[in-house]
């Protein structure tokens, strides 16, 4: 379960990169510019286009991270416990280290996505 979970964070992890490329793009656009695959002026509807993928894209990203941080959670707190405990086997310790890292790589993808991609309760530094 737990590989299953780091997964779901690295795939959730390179799509919002993915958007945040779109992102740059969309903010980078030039009234005069072209079309890299035919060479011909961007059509007038690129940009609200793109801007609507972006929305859609957002929107998943948000929905995908609420679910993998609660399956996060429930998965690290079937038997919480204080890492270092003395009583703990070595299985035990290696699980609670699991639980640790996998946490930790959620939570700091949460941030991210909060800190690059403006939600309504949280605009993003510029």
């Amino acid at each position: 379960m737990h590989q299953q979970l780091f997964q779901r964070v690295d795939t959730l992890h390179s799509s919002i990169q993915e958007t945040l490329l779109l992102i740059q793009r969309l903010a980078s656009l030039q009234p005069d510019d072209i079309d890299d695959d035919s060479q011909e002026p961007l059509p007038d509807t690129y940009r609200a286009d793109l801007a609507e993928e972006i929305q859609d894209s957002l929107k998943q990203h948000e929905g995908e991270l609420e679910l993998v941080q609660q399956d996060v959670g429930d998965v690290t707190n079937v038997h919480p416990r204080k890492p270092g405990h003395h009583n703990l086997t070595q299985r035990e310790q290696d699980r609670e280290q699991t639980n640790a890292e996998l946490l930790a790589k959620s939570s700091k993808l949460g941030e991210d996505f909060k800190m690059y991609v403006p939600t309504p309760h949280h605009d993003p530094i510029q």
